[in-house]
């Protein structure tokens, strides 16, 4: 029973890569670091505001209490995200999907930057955390599907690596932008960095257009 399981997996595999095997390599790079530097920027925002958290307080006039949960609710609505992740993406084309969630993490930041309130500011975290649960659930789809079976394992090595060490150094480059200037320029920061991730993504996701990948989704899980 486990052979053919086995053999099953190997033809979604190779069927899934046909769609991207005559990319050029330069091409297939430039994807792979512009969903790697995706990835970072939306890790980064999970736990940047933890330096920041004083401040904001003190600007919108709100407990600590409830300031964490501009925090505390981005990884909730993430967590949230990810695994819905699974099933958008067997009922949407690919780049749609990942344009989408491009599009909601840019109106999220540009939500953030001008936020008048706390409401409005929760708004924008979870309109945040629904397109970065969006992109990096899908950008693990996108590098599988990318690479030969061989190469996986060096592209989700590095892809890990990046993601994993973002959360970490986020807090002191986010606690460095708030004593020079305020909590409002880790936004303003990061949103060029978004838009270009917009500009330079479309012409090169355009390779995913056509697909919609329902065999990709034990990837998420596996």
């Amino acid at each position: 029973m486990v052979i053919p399981s086995l053999h099953k997996l190997k033809i979604q595999d190779r069927n899934q890569y046909e769609y991207t095997k005559n990319i050029t390599e330069r091409k297939r790079l430039l994807i792979f670091l512009n969903i790697v530097i995706s990835c970072i920027a939306s890790s980064m925002l999970s736990t940047a505001l933890t330096a920041a958290l004083p401040a904001i307080v003190a600007d919108l006039k709100i407990s600590v209490t409830t300031g964490q949960w501009l925090t505390s609710g981005y990884s909730l609505a993430m967590g949230v995200m990810m695994p819905l992740t699974a099933f958008l993406i067997t009922r949407f084309p690919t780049r749609r999907l990942y344009l989408a969630g491009l599009l909601l993490s840019i109106s999220g930041l540009v939500v953030c930057v001008i936020a008048p309130n706390f409401s409005v500011m929760m708004l924008a975290r979870i309109l945040q955390a629904g397109g970065n649960g969006i992109l990096t659930a899908m950008s693990q789809v996108l590098i599988l599907s990318m690479f030969p079976a061989e190469n996986r394992g060096s592209a989700m090595g590095w892809y890990g690596l990046s993601v994993g060490a973002a959360p970490v150094i986020a807090p002191t480059l986010a606690g460095i932008i708030v004593d020079c200037f305020s909590w409002r320029a880790i936004f303003v920061c990061l949103l060029p960095l978004w838009l270009r991730l917009w500009v330079g993504r479309l012409p090169y996701l355009k390779i995913f257009w056509r697909q919609r990948p329902k065999g990709l989704t034990h990837y998420l899980f596996c």
